[in-house]
């Protein structure tokens, strides 16, 4: 089997990994979807569209079930 395709550049994607670091850095903790969507100024399912694409091409990972668990892996 071969690795997930990366979906092509998006600006918004780009934001919102810019948006997970900044809140790392700020806070020390990954921000909430809610955070995200709030800070790109789109709805919750819009953020989360974009986050699952993200992880889908390996750019950023998070625990199932677990709040606050997005990590930027790659950029």
């Amino acid at each position: 089997m071969s690795a997930p395709e990366a979906p092509a550049a998006n600006p918004r994607r780009e934001r919102i990994l810019d948006a997970i670091e900044a809140h790392w850095r700020e806070h020390g903790y990954a921000p909430s979807v809610r955070d995200v969507a709030a800070v790109e100024g789109c709805a919750f399912s819009t953020a989360i569209h974009h986050i699952r694409e993200l992880e889908r091409a390996g750019r950023v990972v998070r625990a199932p079930g677990v709040a606050r668990s997005l990590r930027v892996m790659q950029r």
